[in-house]
């Protein structure tokens, strides 16, 4: 059983006071077509921690190096499905998600699986064409080629077939349950097979496949189905994206949406702090950093995104003391620990502990809402230990030595962090 022991950990967003800062949607819609407000265009420049080489996430050999790719890609494109600001799945660019309730997710008598989803009336691509269910199988002829694994899963081995009995049905078939089909067609980094354009890409698969990754349709010419669509694109320095008109979910109340790629940190900093950007999309600040902006940026303010955790287990192999192996012990440490004050040490405040191995992510909210919470209660955490028969004493030794490894750990990785920055300086 793995239990947490410290406090969660989150990535920082800054943005501008007054603007939509939501990483895990896209903009807010309004009516399709409906024109921006009398005057200037609404326009926001972001800035990221990276300079990706193309505009697909599934492109990128490693998205998550590129600080700020997840945001783009929402920006330009939109699955079948989505995931919202909750965490929850949510139709996308198909009319609903498929589940077992409403009979769109079937697990058939053999085991195998069947999933159908309609495309929305409306849903095209940036130049116009109609998204039909003829791009989702070739999506899916593109993302199950083994010699093009930059755009597949490996789960897609599970896959059976992707049909299309109309232009607006898609049907895919697996092999066996599985618990993820359900990220098919999906926003593209979530997904395990991104919607590509078949009219646009289908000949050059065809007849050039060891090409197809070099075509300028990942780059200055790419095509999607997002609330944005390409305007500008200057490899190294900026993207810049119109939004589009003909989006089937509403138009954005945005009209440009300019990224600036900056690969170095402190340079970042000081364009947001001199007013020459508004919004930081991804894991581009430090904790240290994203504290300096906050206490100097007067027109601006920083929102912590719960991400990950700091964790700590119990070791149940052999331990020491064998205590640990009693449930009332380790419930004990999490009454004698303040986890607060590690988190306001450690991540100044910006996040909270952790009562679950779960977090406080919000996909699962409503799976931990019920789970019992040990908050710091040194009075109760003596009372327990002395009814193992440990004295008091013993049970502030063994959470002083847990605190110290904590604490000489965070400075290790922080002192290993500083190492290779600066190993990696010209």
């Amino acid at each position: 059983m793995r239990r947490p022991w410290s406090m969660m950990f989150s990535f920082v967003v800054v943005c501008v006071v007054g603007a939509s800062c939501t990483p895990a949607s896209a903009p807010q819609p309004q009516a399709p077509g409906a024109p921006s407000s009398i005057g200037q265009p609404k326009r926001i420049v972001a800035v990221i921690n990276g300079n990706p080489p193309a505009l697909l996430g599934k492109m990128i050999a490693s998205p998550a190096g590129v600080p700020g790719m997840d945001s783009i890609d929402e920006l330009l494109s939109v699955g079948l499905t989505l995931i919202d600001n909750r965490g929850q799945r949510r139709p996308g660019l198909a009319v609903a998600v498929p589940t077992v309730e409403n009979g769109l997710w079937k697990i058939l008598p053999d085991g195998r699986m069947e999933m159908t989803w309609t495309i929305r009336p409306g849903a095209q691509w940036h130049d116009g064409t109609p998204l039909t269910a003829s791009d989702a199988v070739f999506s899916a002829l593109v993302a199950r080629d083994r010699e093009l694994p930059t755009f597949g899963d490996a789960s897609l081995r599970l896959l059976d077939s992707v049909e299309a009995p109309d232009e607006k049905t898609v049907v895919a078939r697996w092999k066996e349950p599985f618990i993820n089909a359900d990220k098919l067609f999906a926003t593209q980094l979530s997904s395990l097979a991104a919607l590509v354009p078949r009219h646009l890409l289908e000949v050059a698969y065809t007849e050039n496949k060891e090409s197809f990754l070099n075509l300028p349709h990942w780059r200055e010419e790419f095509v999607s189905l997002g609330p944005f669509k390409l305007n500008e694109l200057v490899l190294g320095s900026h993207v810049v994206l119109n939004a589009f008109d003909g989006f089937a979910l509403g138009r954005p109340h945005l009209d440009v949406v300019e990224v600036r790629f900056i690969g170095d940190q402190t340079t970042l900093v000081a364009n947001v702090l001199a007013g020459e950007a508004e919004l930081v999309l991804g894991r581009s600040l430090s904790f240290d950093q994203s504290i300096q902006l906050r206490d100097q940026w007067k027109d601006g303010r920083m929102e912590p995104v719960p991400t990950s955790m700091e964790v700590e287990y119990p070791q149940f192999v052999n331990p020491t003391p064998q205590v640990l192996l009693e449930r009332r012990f380790r419930q004990t440490l999490y009454h004698a620990m303040d986890r607060q004050q590690w988190v306001d040490a450690f991540t100044y405040g910006l996040t909270t502990p952790a009562h679950t191995v779960l977090g406080e992510l919000p996909e699962y909210r409503e799976m931990t809402a019920g789970v019992p919470r040990y908050e710091y209660d040194p009075r109760r955490a003596a009372q327990l230990i002395e009814g193992l028969g440990y004295s008091k004493a013993a049970m502030a030794s063994i959470v002083t030595r847990r605190a110290s490894r904590s604490r000489r750990s965070r400075s290790a990785r922080r002192r290993m962090t500083r190492w290779l920055r600066s190993s990696m300086q010209p």
